[in-house]
């Protein structure tokens, strides 16, 4: 049994929550919304929300079984045993560590991760061995198996980490706008690798949105990511906010969405566009192509981008006719 009922109203203050509750004011997405050439060949009926709106409470709650695991395997605020790299664990096919759970369970929460954390726990009604084992999966699908990353994504459980090199894809746009929205900010709660609890808890793309531009709106599925960033409840394949915006960014996220959730996102987020206004992400999917001239919002451009000279990105950027 899947418990998801969160209890972090109280991490908000008044006032951010007001604003939430104002800014949250979403309504349903319908199939007649969609392109009907395009839901109708993807499966999306009325049924297919119904079903979806079950699929992203389960993707919630395995997300959260994933940053429960990380923080069991690595963080140091709650027990002395040295720390488990988690891909090193699924390598070894390590069993759950017995002595590690022990003190999660026995251990006030005293530092605001560890709140979060405890919290995700408390809330998900899972055993520390049922989210360790989940995890382990999905890092010997990807680490061992080498899975194709395209579908293993867009099964995986919704968490919330962010990533510092988003910001050098962003610091490329340059472009003017007054009303931002950011979609899935994240929240650098808990990492696969290399996590200390000294990780700054904070989303560095909203961040960095917010250095760049006066009014900077954030939603996310997320209930600790919500809370902690006072951010606005929104599910992005089943709902439609009601505020326009100039510029939305929403980096990595669609990579979470098979071709039926993301021709959803796009057309939700496409009647929150202005005229003109600018729809940014880096799903280099020729389905994201293919949906944003359907929906009026064909790619202006693509533009590469380095990543910490590592690795390269790509941007997508539509624009709204």
């Amino acid at each position: 049994m899947i418990k998801i009922v969160s209890d972090f109203t109280p991490l908000m203050t008044r006032r951010s929550l007001i604003a939430s509750l104002c800014l949250a004011a979403n309504s349903d997405l319908t199939v007649d919304l969609l392109p009907q050439s395009l839901a109708t060949p993807l499966g999306i009926n009325g049924a297919w929300f119904d079903a979806q709106r079950k699929r992203q409470q389960l993707r919630i709650a395995q997300g959260s079984a994933e940053h429960i695991a990380y923080y069991l395997l690595q963080s140091k605020s709650f027990s002395s045993e040295p720390a488990i790299d988690p891909t090193q664990a699924a390598h070894q096919k390590l069993p759950c560590p017995s002595t590690r759970s022990s003190d999660f369970l026995a251990a006030t929460p005293k530092d605001p991760r560890h709140k979060l954390i405890r919290n995700l726990y408390d809330n998900l009604n899972w055993p520390l061995d049922r989210c360790y084992a989940h995890t382990l999966r999905f890092l010997e699908a990807k680490e061992l198996n080498q899975a194709p990353l395209e579908p293993l994504y867009q099964e995986r459980g919704l968490s919330s980490d962010t990533s510092p090199e988003s910001l050098t894809a962003l610091s490329t746009l340059n472009l003017p706008a007054k009303r931002v929205l950011l979609a899935g900010p994240g929240l650098d709660l808990t990492r696969r690798e290399k996590f200390t609890d000294d990780i700054p808890l904070k989303s560095h793309q909203l961040d960095h949105l917010k250095s760049l531009y006066t009014q900077v709106d954030a939603i996310d599925i997320r209930p600790e990511v919500i809370a902690h960033l006072h951010a606005t409840p929104h599910d992005l394949t089943t709902q439609i906010l009601p505020a326009k915006y100039d510029l939305i960014v929403a980096t990595n996220l669609f990579v979470y969405l098979n071709e039926a959730e993301l021709l959803c996102a796009l057309t939700g987020l496409t009647r929150s566009l202005n005229p003109g206004a600018k729809l940014v992400h880096n799903d280099t999917r020729f389905a994201a192509k293919v949906f944003g001239e359907a929906l009026d919002i064909p790619v202006e451009k693509y533009q590469p981008v380095s990543l910490g000279g590592r690795k390269w990105d790509r941007l997508v950027i539509h624009q709204k006719l």
